[in-house]
């Protein structure tokens, strides 16, 4: 059974957006169906084995637009993880089904 991965993100000017897409690549050449949707667009979790959200740091705090999906999700399992988007997507690409980064859990 294959996974349904979501990847979501918030962004200013498109860059975080492309930065999932990339994610979102790399994760269909190792076999997951991934869907892509901007975080203010996703309505519900259900369905999904995994979801990655990505979303740029200003001064210092996670877009307001993550900020409110982690909020309107928070009943699941959550990985937060801060890191920048070019080491972010070479580790995506690095992966063989699943990324592991450094990142602190909320249960």
């Amino acid at each position: 059974m294959t996974a349904f991965v979501l990847v979501t993100y918030t962004t200013r000017y498109g860059s975080t957006q492309e930065v999932a897409e990339a994610i979102a690549s790399t994760l269909r050449e190792h076999g997951l169906k991934v869907e892509v949707q901007p975080a203010p667009e996703v309505r519900t979790l259900e369905g999904y084995g995994a979801v990655v959200l990505g979303a740029a740091l200003y001064a210092g705090q996670w877009h307001r637009d993550a900020r409110s999906f982690l909020k309107r999700h928070r009943t699941r399992p959550t990985q937060f993880c801060r890191e920048g988007a070019a080491r972010l997507a070479r580790a995506t690409r690095a992966c063989t089904g699943k990324v592991s980064l450094a990142c602190t859990s909320r249960r």
